[in-house]
């Protein structure tokens, strides 16, 4: 409300290529997760004062880039050189999704979760049924350059972004109606 600095949390070692933290979302219970770039994945538990972090080192074929968090608060990530994965918090175990594999930037979660992730090779936009943890489709774009975000709005519509200059907007149930909407300049 504010604006004022709360707290401060140091991760010493942090594992991000060189980056704080490169990716953050917020899960049910409204605890900030985080990833490095091709690095760890890591918690913040606000419910303890002070707040404490969890870290988790992911497998090295995932190559973290762009990751949200599900409704059942597991965090997915999209590797750039690796496949679209997911950490399953109650187990404990890194689930990856084997025909995602490729250099994926952004992601969002729809209203039917299902996980949608902008993909720079091959270009286009990944779709996967997040309950099932299964692979959906490749969606090609019919202009596709660097995809490199992708959000969700109000109305369940998802929006992936492309650096060259523009977005589309595309309905979750008719995704070949896609339409695009122009964005002068560099989204990245």
């Amino acid at each position: 409300l504010t604006g004022n600095l709360v707290n401060e949390l140091i991760v010493p070692g942090w594992d991000g290529s060189g980056y704080a933290p490169y990716g953050g979302a917020l899960d049910p219970s409204l605890r900030p997760w985080f990833t490095g770039l091709r690095g760890e994945l890591a918690r913040v538990d606000t419910n303890v004062d002070p707040p404490t972090i969890t870290r988790i080192p992911q497998p090295g074929q995932i190559q973290t880039y762009g990751m949200t968090v599900d409704p059942n608060g597991n965090p997915w990530m999209g590797g750039c050189s690796g496949p679209v994965s997911t950490y399953d918090v109650p187990s404990g175990q890194w689930i990856s999704i084997p025909e995602a594999n490729g250099c994926h930037r952004g992601m969002a979660i729809d209203h039917n979760f299902h996980v949608w992730v902008a993909s720079n090779g091959p270009c286009g936009l990944v779709e996967i049924d997040g309950e099932t943890r299964t692979f959906v489709a490749l969606h090609n774009l019919a202009a596709c350059s660097t995809p490199i975000g992708v959000s969700v709005d109000v109305d369940g519509f998802v929006w992936p972004v492309d650096q060259a200059g523009w977005a589309w907007k595309i309905d979750p149930a008719n995704v070949p109606a896609m339409q695009m909407m122009a964005v002068p300049g560099d989204h990245y």
